[in-house]
């Protein structure tokens, strides 16, 4: 998990390979990034 300097938005790495990125004041998901089904390390 990672926070922007401006405390706006979550950056949070899923169990499900994939990157979450949420508004912190709404909780909303903002933006989903899909990781890699293959086993790459």
């Amino acid at each position: 998990m990672d926070v922007d300097p401006s405390w706006k938005y979550a950056a949070i790495g899923c169990q499900d390979r994939n990157i979450r990125i949420f508004n912190i004041s709404s909780g909303k998901q903002k933006k989903l990034y899909k990781g890699s089904q293959g086993e790459d390390g």
